[in-house]
């Protein structure tokens, strides 16, 4: 079959893919992945694919239509088995309370001591940061940006490394940062 064929299989069909959303799928487009423009997409990648794969056998849309459905019933169980291991800001803690796992979250305004005493170690860090080079010197800048808010994931993504790199990193900090008599002092009561 030529690229110019398969072409046009795809434009005659399109509707192969609406009529597999509407008859297989329940589109929600409160949850990624599984809008209609998402469920859309994947079923275009899914009839672009069974017309590198049919064989003349069969009518193509009839093969089409199993193959498309097919993709997207398993695209939804990625999206199913995904959300499972998901928990949500927004979702409820408790069904009866009605509360959030966002409510657990504390901001600066509601904790300005712990704002203050973040501040204080930012300073600190900065301030014993050119004693030190390399893997340690890393691990500082790591350990601030933690303090800013930033998960080690992100961390690792800025430095182009693998997390447990990075955890390497901070721990080597850590261990240099705890034998600085000088930083060490500068918080007696807080360690």
């Amino acid at each position: 079959m030529t690229a110019v064929s398969r072409e046009n299989l795809i434009i005659e069909n399109l509707d192969v893919v609406k009529w597999s959303i509407y008859n297989n799928i329940q589109v929600n487009e409160r949850v990624q992945g599984l809008g209609y423009d998402d469920l859309y997409q994947v079923g275009c990648l899914a009839l672009c694919e069974a017309t590198l794969s049919y064989d003349e056998s069969t009518k193509f849309q009839t093969y089409a239509q199993v193959f498309v459905r097919n993709r997207l019933i398993d695209h939804c169980r990625k999206i199913k088995r995904f959300q499972d291991k998901t928990c949500y800001l927004e979702n409820p803690i408790d069904e009866a309370e009605g509360t959030e796992y966002s409510s657990l979250m504390a901001t600066p305004a509601d904790k300005p001591e712990d704002q203050l005493y973040a501040d204080e170690i930012n300073n600190l860090l900065q301030s014993v940061k050119q004693k030190y080079s390399g893997v340690t010197l890393k691990g500082i800048e790591a350990i601030e940006l933690k303090i800013k808010g930033y998960s080690g994931v992100e961390i690792a993504a800025l430095y182009k490394v693998k997390p447990n790199l990075l955890g390497a990193w901070i721990s080597r900090a850590k261990k240099k940062l705890k034998e600085d008599e000088d930083f060490m002092a500068a918080f007696p009561d807080r360690c």
